[in-house]
């Protein structure tokens, strides 16, 4: 404890984004993120069409009342609550989503102040010493909370229980959620095989995804000349 409570370890402590990521792979990922975000306006777009084929509201509804409603249904999904397993696993999936989503904006925030105020990819503003730890810790945690909901529901499909329906979709959906913490895991797996880098001993999961990478590569026999296969 002392060793991560360190002063030096604390300034040091950090990661660099885009890190060992080339210039096409940027380019792959940022026409992806426009295009997932297309995707996201024309999934909104169809649900405010199919709102407008009801009738109006006339009823006003407030600005507390909407705040309280936004709070209670949907960032505590009250609705979901009491309802065994399932609703465990909705509330784990939302969750970590959530949360998966905040850090990505920070990220966001971190890239574009470092651009604005010139600071070279190694010396972020704020995405480091203690927040940094912190951010990883809670990251860590949002990604298997996303996972373990995943998970769930992906055997209750596969379970196919009379009460639920069934959609192909259903599965491209668990895929794509389920994607997007286990890539986050193996991307902290490829950065802690780096040099000198002391950040892995913060990204929990991280560390475990690059040390069972590594036990799988020891248990690999060895060919003539010595090497792995």
């Amino acid at each position: 404890m002392r060793y991560f409570m360190d002063e030096h370890f604390l300034a040091v402590l950090t990661r660099e984004i885009f890190g060992n990521v080339s210039d096409t792979s940027k380019l792959w990922f940022w026409g992806l993120s426009a295009l997932s975000t297309g995707v996201l306006a024309w999934g909104v777009a169809r649900r405010v069409r199919r709102w407008r084929i009801g009738k109006p509201d006339t009823e006003c509804l407030s600005l507390r009342a909407g705040l309280i409603n936004l709070w209670q249904f949907v960032l505590l999904q009250r609705r979901v609550r009491g309802h065994g397993a399932a609703g465990a696993a909705h509330i784990l999936l939302f969750g970590g989503f959530v949360v998966l989503s905040i850090g990505t904006g920070l990220i966001g925030v971190e890239h574009g102040l470092e651009k604005l105020l010139g600071h070279a990819p190694t010396d972020p503003v704020f995405h480091k010493g203690l927040y940094f730890a912190v951010y990883e810790f809670v990251m860590d945690l949002a990604g298997l909370a996303l996972l373990a909901g995943c998970g769930f529901f992906v055997y209750r499909r596969w379970k196919r229980p009379p009460e639920v329906g069934h959609e192909w979709q259903d599965w491209l959906v668990a895929r794509l959620a389920g994607a997007r913490p286990f890539r986050g895991n193996r991307g902290d797996r490829i950065r802690a095989g780096g040099p000198a880098n002391r950040a892995r001993a913060n990204s929990v999961a991280g560390s475990f995804v690059c040390g069972s990478a590594l036990c799988a590569r020891l248990r690999k026999p060895r060919d003539d000349t010595g090497r792995r296969e």
